[in-house]
């Protein structure tokens, strides 16, 4: 089996694995984390930034040993349009334009400057569309960048369905319920209701690590590089779930309209929520999720899955895999292709 190479360019950190996925098992062959000298590169494009980027990145994919350069990289972030609409059962020959007429009534623009990509849902009356769009300006930038870096971009896929791949190959779901997913990162989180029968929800949320940092920063009166280390600080943990409680309030509360839209389509409301991603781990975020949604919330680590095939992983890589939750599900990609 060929071996690929997955990249997720955080704003807090990059990680990268190589391997491939057979018959049910995800099989590494390298794996790494470094934190991200340059997190605002590609929300904001810059040429000097971008030179400076490419070596970094030869360097660190030299240190983890990763030697193949085919690649597949997840997009997200504010740059990212996620929609959702409804349509006329019409001829496949005809969703295309009908698609490009609803981008219009929401995009400025329409799909003009955007590279884009749609998969239709079957339904009884009409049919459900997901579209996502990314400015065209700032993907050839990425894949540009991630040329000179001496990858090859096969696949630029979105993180979020990204997480969902690694779920359904980590965690089969064999009651047929929908399954809650947060995959919480440094800017935003990854929600996603999957295990619906020919349907997935997937929603980028404005929630991350930052937030409790910026919140502790106002709180202690500190910068926030020192406040990033009162979130690990045992002698905190009460403040930082009490911030964690207040500032994870809205986008609870947008998981939430996600979670009724989902019941009021297929009648069928998740029992589980498991938590993931590079700040899953803050005191008090789970506590706060299953207080607030009335859903069991669990932790998740993908890499202590008997599906993951990786002899030569350190324990502590291994414990360190609730940051790899995208980056496993690049590798896996199956779902939405």
């Amino acid at each position: 089996m060929r071996s690929k190479v997955a990249i997720d360019i955080g704003s807090h950190s990059i990680k990268v694995a190589e391997g491939f996925e057979k018959k049910g098992k995800l099989y590494l062959k390298a794996l790494g984390i470094i934190e991200n000298p340059l997190p605002n590169l590609f929300r904001n494009p810059n040429e000097n930034e971008q030179k400076t980027f490419v070596l970094f990145l030869r360097d660190f994919l030299k240190k983890t040993g990763i030697i193949k350069k085919e690649t597949v990289t997840g997009l997200s972030g504010e740059s990212l349009i996620i929609h959702y609409f409804d349509i006329p059962k019409i001829p496949s020959n005809e969703i295309e334009s009908a698609v490009q007429i609803e981008a219009m009534q929401v995009i400025p623009g329409g799909v003009l400057n955007l590279d884009y990509d749609y998969k239709v849902f079957p339904g009884t009356q009409s049919q459900t569309v997901l579209f996502v769009g990314y400015p065209k300006d700032k993907c050839s930038f990425y894949v540009e960048t991630l040329q000179q870096s001496g990858l090859k971009t096969l696949i630029m896929d979105i993180q979020s369905v990204a997480v969902a791949n690694c779920y359904e190959l980590m965690q089969p779901n064999d009651s047929k319920e929908p399954t809650a997913l947060f995959s919480v990162g440094h800017q935003y989180t990854h929600f996603i209701v999957t295990g619906q029968k020919e349907f997935l929800f997937i929603r980028d949320i404005e929630f991350g690590g930052h937030h409790l940092i910026r919140a502790m920063a106002t709180e202690k009166k500190v910068s926030e590089a020192e406040a990033e280390t009162y979130l690990t600080d045992p002698q905190y943990q009460d403040t930082v779930q009490q911030l964690s409680r207040t500032s994870s309030q809205e986008m609870i509360q947008e998981a939430l309209t996600g979670i009724h839209y989902c019941e009021a389509r297929s009648q069928l409301a998740p029992k589980t929520i498991l938590l993931t991603g590079g700040a899953s781990m803050l005191h008090g975020l789970k506590e706060t999720l299953q207080q607030q949604t009335g859903i069991e919330t669990k932790l998740w680590n993908p890499l202590t899955s008997p599906s993951v095939i990786a002899p030569s992983l350190s324990d502590d890589m291994r414990e360190q895999g609730h940051s790899f939750t995208v980056t496993l599900g690049l590798l896996c990609r199956k779902l939405l292709q």
